[in-house]
């Protein structure tokens, strides 16, 4: 996740606003840019982006816990996309747009 002089990173630095710190958090997720990100209860998804193609992987990272985890998509999946919108309200997320 994210860019470093021209390379996909699987790793993001996590800040602590209240310890005004750095951590870098656990690999897990596909090396990717352009993916999309909500928080649902202390939970933040993600979907799609592009490492070497684009990607349709939904992945959650767990605050409390640090850990990854890939979720099966049910249902119609809306495929690769590369630079998408995700919302949460409430407990349901919401998916706009994106290249594919």
């Amino acid at each position: 996740m994210g860019n470093e002089q021209g390379s996909v990173l699987n790793r993001e630095p996590l800040q602590s606003p209240c310890k005004t710190s750095w951590n870098a958090s656990s690999d897990g997720l596909t090396g990717r840019e352009g993916h999309a990100a909500a928080s649902v209860n202390n939970k933040v998804y993600f979907y799609g982006g592009s490492g070497l193609d684009h990607l349709f992987e939904l992945s959650v990272f767990d605050v409390e816990d640090q850990k990854w985890k890939d979720i099966p998509v049910f249902g119609e999946n809306p495929g690769p996309l590369c630079n998408p919108s995700l919302t949460a309200i409430g407990c349901k997320l919401y998916l706009f747009g994106g290249l594919n």
